[in-house]
């Protein structure tokens, strides 16, 4: 069984859809042979917020929860907080309206800005506006919605540890109850160096996390940790769709009787390029 990992698609459509047909358009996954995992941030940056969300969403419903793995991300825990009224102020963000509009239909969009410019400015305009957007989400997509609230944290193998943003690895084998909710989808700066199990995580772009501002793949540390965010990495006036979302696959294979596991990248012509190769630990019996 191989495993693909993607992160960070933030609402650029074309770039995620040339990746899952580069998957053979996820036929192995489909028939259970392999995994897909998406580790978070799913809307805010590019123009098809919705359209990356329902894909995915009609992806997992299609191919079922245990072998298409769904990870919430920092940018879609905002988003759901401010749906259940817990985040007024994300609204206010420079790429809120762009991510609301893809959300819904040209004559909410018209009354959504009538109240942005015509209704005059204080507490009842805001109380006016978000109760007005969070009616129109629920009402357009509202098992969509429900869906995206309940995303997990985090998915862990007995090898590795997938999540957004990172663990508490100061807490050990005791991570998962030592991490709070926040640092799973917010921590930062990464962490870097051993640790007794794999981390592939997303949120820090790879150019950050390697110090190197033309990477845009995936950085491996040369210890225990996977930063598979290439899509932040490049700058800002680089178009959606030609930005490359690197895919990150495990493979487990045997070689001379011991259980190895191989990381590759898939380069964008559909090579896969060797990251490491690695026995599995003592914690690490598959």
């Amino acid at each position: 069984m191989s495993i693909y990992a993607m992160s960070d698609i933030h609402g650029m459509y074309g770039s995620f859809i040339r990746r899952v047909k580069q998957l053979d358009d996820l036929k192995s996954v489909k028939e259970g042979k392999d995994k897909l995992i998406l580790l978070g941030d799913y809307i805010d940056g590019g123009n098809n917020s919705f359209k990356v969300l329902k894909t995915i969403y009609d992806l997992q419903m299609e191919v079922g929860s245990d072998n298409m793995i769904v990870l919430m991300g920092n940018h879609d825990k905002w988003f759901l907080d401010f749906i259940e009224g817990k985040n007024d102020d994300w609204i206010y963000g420079h790429t809120s309206n762009a991510v609301l509009e893809t959300f819904l239909h040209e004559p909410q969009i018209e009354e959504l800005t009538y109240i942005i410019n015509k209704i005059n400015p204080g507490k009842a305009k805001m109380d006016k506006l978000t109760k007005y957007v969070v009616d129109c989400l629920m009402e357009n997509h509202g098992d969509l919605i429900r869906w995206y609230k309940k995303l997990p944290l985090y998915y862990k193998t007995n090898t590795q540890i997938f999540v957004h943003a990172g663990v508490d690895e100061e807490a050990e084998e005791y991570w998962h109850v030592g991490t709070s909710d926040e640092m799973f989808i917010e921590k930062y700066p990464p962490t870097k160096g051993e640790f007794y199990m794999d981390i592939i995580a997303g949120h820090v772009s790879t150019s950050t996390a390697s110090g190197d501002m033309e990477q845009h793949d995936i950085y491996y540390d040369g210890k225990s940790h996977f930063f598979i965010d290439g899509v932040d990495s490049y700058p800002n006036n680089t178009w959606d769709d030609d930005r490359i979302i690197p895919v990150l696959i495990y493979e487990k294979n045997k070689i001379k009787g011991e259980d190895i596991g191989q990381y590759y990248s898939l380069l964008e012509d559909g090579r896969k390029k060797l990251i490491v190769t690695r026995k599995l630990n003592k914690y690490a019996k598959m």
